[in-house]
């Protein structure tokens, strides 16, 4: 193989690693943005579960609080 042959072969292998470089970086950015992303959503879950556990919690409350009401209004009557 000539020189320029070599010469044109390692220009091309340079241009595609600069490429896949670039394309490295900005997957990299993308990755990036992707986990904050994913944090904010995590974030916002763990509040509907609060959320969630609360008004099930205060739901199971009332219903106790109604079922001790009841019970002692029974007693009240024996």
């Amino acid at each position: 193989m000539s020189t320029s042959r070599l010469q044109s072969e390692v220009d091309v292998l340079i241009f595609d690693f600069e490429n896949a470089n670039s394309t490295t970086r900005e997957i990299q950015k993308r990755s990036k943005q992707l986990e904050l992303i994913n944090l904010e959503f995590k974030s916002k879950l763990d509040e509907i579960e609060q959320t969630v556990l609360y008004d099930a919690s205060q739901k199971d409350n009332r219903n106790k609080a109604t079922e001790i009401f009841r019970l002692t209004h029974e007693l009240d009557k024996t």
